[in-house]
This record gives structure tokens, sequence and C-alpha cells, in this order.
């Protein structure tokens, strides 16, 4: 993760701010009770997810400004604060919606052919996220479970074949779902290479290299998308940990 904006960010998040979504829990329940191992446990992980999802959804957040400022357009305050939420934005309003330079610069190395700095960050911090979540979501507070890590696959059909083995060698609580937890594997999965014209590529070069301005910011909307739908995933697993 980044230092020192991003280690205030998230600290701020864990400690708590104005997003009520990733507020500390309490460590009374509402009944004023002490909770339990088990409740304790859920609790701990709530915050968890929260925190880690809320990083990286602010993180691209922070790209997303970038790439706008970078290209001479309109953008929202440099003081965006963290949020589970994404900041929204009309595209229609941009001034030359066709811009392919700022992606490449942003994303692409001078190479053309690996990614930049800021893409390789995103890109390792995404499959960060994939293994916190899958970490938390998949254990419970007496059987810590890790699940491998599948990087080269070719398709989804393959990484869910790859997946479904791997599952099947683990101790997985009867309670958890496992279909649910291939699908939270796959939201915050990309590989490390793409087939594009016989060619190998970078993901990230693939998505941003001569992209417009619209869609390098869609593509990582996408990504926060990606993000929301594996958060859900990962609570309602946590849940199932009960």
């Amino acid at each position: 993760m980044k230092p020192c904006i991003f280690l205030i960010t998230l600290l701020s998040i864990t400690f708590g701010c104005n997003n009520s979504d990733t507020a500390t829990p309490p460590k009374k329940l509402l009944s004023g009770k002490e909770p339990t191992k088990g409740e304790k446990y859920q609790l701990e992980g709530v915050t968890k997810i929260e925190t880690s999802c809320t990083y990286l959804i602010y993180e691209i957040d922070r790209l997303k400004i970038d790439l706008l400022k970078k290209a001479g357009e309109k953008h929202p305050s440099e003081n965006l604060q963290p949020a589970i939420k994404p900041f929204s934005y009309d595209l229609s309003k941009l001034k030359n919606p066709n811009n392919q330079k700022v992606a490449n610069q942003l994303f692409i190395a001078k190479d053309g052919n690996n990614p930049g700095k800021a893409g390789k960050l995103l890109f390792d911090d995404f499959r960060t996220l994939r293994k916190e979540l899958l970490t938390i979501a998949v254990s419970t507070e007496k059987q810590p479970v890790t699940i491998r890590e599948f990087n080269d696959y070719s398709n989804d059909t393959e990484l869910q074949g790859l997946l479904e083995k791997e599952l099947a060698s683990k101790e997985i609580a009867p309670q958890k779902d496992k279909q649910m937890i291939i699908q939270l594997y796959m939201e915050l999965s990309l590989p490390d290479y793409k087939d594009y014209n016989g060619m190998k590529q970078h993901p990230f070069v693939y998505t941003f290299k001569n992209s417009e301005i619209t869609s390098a910011f869609a593509s990582l909307t996408l990504l926060q998308s990606r993000i929301l739908k594996a958060r859900v995933l990962a609570l309602i697993l946590l849940k199932q940990s009960a």
C-alpha cells in the first residue's frame, strides 16, 4: 500500500470517520453485552473488509482525479474524502473525451509494453485485496483457511475449474457457500497476461494503452464495481462463520 497520504487515510478509516460504512465496530453489542469470541471475530472481520475495500475505492478515485487533472478537465476537489461509494462524474461534460495521451502517461510505462508505476501499484493492490478478503471470508474463528493464488489462466472457465479443485482439497466449514467463494475470488482476479492478437499483454496494458479518457474512466469504475460486489460477498461469507 502507498505510504504517507494513504497511511493517514487508512488510520482515519480504521479509527472512524464520517463515513458510517467504515466506522469501527463497537466494543460492546447494542444489547450492552460483551461480544462472544465468535461475535468479536465477526466484528473485527467486518472492520477489515470495510477498511480494505474503502482504501482501494479511494485509491481508484484518486487515479480518476489524476486522469481528469492531467487532461485539463474539470475534476473533483483534491480534498476528496474516503468513502465506500465512488464519486460520480458526468463524462458528457468532458471537453476532449477522445484524449488518448493521458491514460498512456498515467498507466503505461515508456516502453509501451508494461504498466507504469500507477498501473503496477493498482494491479498489486487489487490482488492484495483478493487475498485479504478471501482469508477473512473463508476462515472461521477456529479454522483459518488460505486459498492458493491463481494468476496464470486463459479464461474464467479455466479459473473456475482450478478453484473448484482447490476448494475440494481444503477443509472448508460446511456452512460456507463454495460457489460464493468462487464468485468472490473471480471478482477480484486479473491474470498475469491477456492474449491480444496472438500476443501476451499485461491486463492493464491491454486495458489502458491508447485508451480514450472516457474508456479509461469507465475501466476504473468497473474495477470499483467489482470491489463493491466482492465486499458484499465477503460480508455474507463472514456471516456464515456463525
